[in-house]
């Protein structure tokens, strides 16, 4: 273990290495496309415009790709439209990876909607009712993994920036020894 400054010093040390470490982590917030609907139910992200950003982060065909090893914060938000009477929704956070050939399941929600009755009293909304799922995790990711959302009903996901998003943002460098 290492001392900084002198025994009888008050002074605080500085932490800027630290700063310059965490300033340099990894992070993206891609928002909801007017057009979402990809390949095998993958969901696709604006990825240039609006409030959206990525940082030592890259993107394509609606995959977040992973460029440093570490420990990230996952997280994905979607709204469904579930105007008929019930079916299943599953909402997926998955990750490709070259350590199998098979994408991993890392975060699922899955509810079987009916969609509600409204009181005869309520004002109509449209034939509206809208469902939200919201999923977060923390995961070890490699440099070359791909992070993807995917959607079993999405042809009923709600277009637009502020319906849908996904994200994820360094925590941690590296591995951490047990």
């Amino acid at each position: 273990m290492t001392r900084v400054g002198s025994k009888e010093s008050n002074e605080i040390p500085t932490v800027r290495p630290h700063l310059e470490q965490v300033q340099q982590r990894p992070f993206a917030q891609l928002i909801g496309s007017n057009n979402p609907k990809g390949l095998d139910n993958v969901v696709q992200w604006e990825h240039k415009n609006g409030e959206t950003i990525t940082y030592n982060m890259g993107y394509e065909n609606g995959r977040l790709l992973v460029e440093k090893d570490g420990y990230y914060y996952l997280y994905s938000k979607v709204k469904l439209d579930v105007i008929e009477e019930c079916f299943l929704i599953q909402h997926k956070v998955m990750k490709d990876t070259t350590a199998y050939d098979e994408s991993i399941e890392l975060m699922q929600s899955k509810s079987f909607r009916c969609r509600t009755q409204k009181p005869l009293t309520a004002k109509a909304s449209g034939g509206e009712d809208l469902w939200n799922s919201f999923l977060a995790g923390i995961f070890h990711l490699r440099s070359g993994d791909k992070i993807f959302v995917t959607l079993n009903n999405i042809d009923k996901i709600r277009t637009g920036p502020a319906e849908n998003l996904m994200g994820a943002f360094m925590i941690f460098p590296g591995n951490m020894q047990q």
